[in-house]
């Protein structure tokens, strides 16, 4: 709001009749006082009135994000990786996002229209539950390559040659080191669970959100409660890795 050329125009056009006004009358102490007041007034009406213009709605909703254009560049990168790491759940999902985002929007565009403010409050909330998803999966890299030299099997098969009577002070310390090495492995493998989780979870809302819209009569009898109900948790899983703006 307060980068737009408009935002800047109304606050030049403030300050400037409020200088004319002071030059062009020269108001004593009260009528002075009166005329400041009146200027921050007008700058304090100005951010609701803005809010609900729709140069405003149309940049925070229908513009496409500076996210988004970095997203489409990122998920080549993104898609290396995975495809380096081996990650073949990761690659699915990358894939099947970008379906489940361009399903929403067609089924949207079908249903809203462009101009409407419901439009673009879906479209944002679509947008960055795949932003989210996507951030998921570098850290499904990340997690994967912290852990790609550890050999689980090997790591077992080394403790159980230390423990019960093969067991000696001498390899105390090397167990302590080899349990560290393969608790770090599971609570890696258990991350990349939850974050895998997190997508599936998010392409189901935007599928359950997507076929909502596609039942329903917008603005006509109790369809809409269906729609809602959906965007709403749609939304909620959205609002908890809430970064792009």
């Amino acid at each position: 709001m307060f980068r737009s050329p408009l935002s800047w125009g109304a606050l030049l056009g403030v300050v400037l009749t409020e200088l004319a006004l002071f030059l062009w009358f020269a108001p004593g102490a009260i009528a002075g006082t009166a005329l400041v007041g009146l200027g921050v007034v007008l700058l304090a009406v100005w951010p609701p009135l803005f809010a609900r213009s729709s140069a405003y709605l149309s940049q925070l909703y229908l513009t496409p994000t500076r996210a988004m254009e970095q997203a489409a560049r990122r998920k080549l990168a993104l898609e290396t990786d995975l495809r380096d790491a081996d990650c073949r759940q990761g690659l699915d999902q990358l894939y099947i996002l970008d379906e489940k985002l361009d399903a929403f929007t067609r089924v949207l565009e079908r249903r809203l229209s462009a101009g409407e403010v419901t439009y673009g409050r879906y479209l944002s909330g679509a947008r960055q539950l795949y932003l989210a998803s996507m951030d998921n999966l570098a850290e499904i890299v990340v997690a994967l390559a912290s852990v790609s030299a550890v050999d689980r099997d090997a790591l077992d098969g080394r403790l159980a040659t230390m423990s019960g009577p093969n067991a000696d002070d001498m390899h105390e310390q090397e167990r302590a080191t080899l349990e560290d090495r393969r608790d770090l492995y599971d609570r890696q493998t258990e991350r990349i669970a939850v974050l895998f989780a997190e997508n599936e979870t998010a392409m189901t809302a935007l599928t359950r959100t997507a076929a909502a819209l596609a039942e329903a009569k917008i603005g006509r009898g109790q369809a809409d409660l269906t729609v809602d109900e959906a965007m709403h948790e749609l939304e909620a899983l959205a609002a908890r890795t809430k970064r792009y703006e």
